[in-house]
């Protein structure tokens, strides 16, 4: 795949593995990708599953897709079936997993105020009625939508690991 990708002088396109995701600066660029590349993959008589095909890329615990932003369901499950904290360094572990969803959570700071505050364990009724809220938070986590005045709207946009 790196040699065609490399003989056809295919932008925007990087392989991994047998994946291949194409990107482009802007819809059109983006758009004049992809029509090379599927043209491509027909003159090398590649094989696309096109039931496999996503118009989205997950990449550290997030779904990217046209102008979202929105938490990977398959990550927010183990948070869902987290138990009750019985101890105050299972408390601080738990709320550093859902401080990384809080921009999906309105309000986060005030949420966990009450479990951040000293408290007893097992945990009070009203501490565990928030823990509870916050899980029902986190399942209910809406997208973000990126806004069109965005700095880094209509420059190249590289995600690397």
């Amino acid at each position: 795949m790196d040699q065609i990708i490399k003989d056809e002088d295919l932008k925007g396109t990087f392989p991994y593995l047998d994946d291949v995701t194409i990107g482009g600066k802007n819809q059109k660029e983006h758009d004049r990708n992809l029509k090379k590349f599927l043209d491509t993959a027909e003159k090398y008589n590649l094989t696309l599953n096109k039931d496999k095909c996503q118009f989205s890329v997950t990449l550290l615990g997030y779904v990217i897709s046209n102008k979202t932003i929105k938490p990977d369901s398959n990550r927010l499950k183990p948070l869902l079936e987290l138990p009750i904290p019985k101890d105050a360094a299972s408390l601080r572990r738990t709320l550093g997993m859902f401080s990384h969803y809080r921009r999906w959570i309105l309000r986060f700071s005030e949420i966990v105020r009450p479990l951040l505050e000293k408290n007893q364990f097992p945990l009070s009724d009203k501490a565990t009625s928030v823990f509870k809220t916050l899980k029902n938070d986190v399942a209910r986590a809406t997208m973000a939508a990126i806004r069109n005045n965005v700095p880094f709207r209509g420059k190249p946009m590289f995600l690397t690991w």
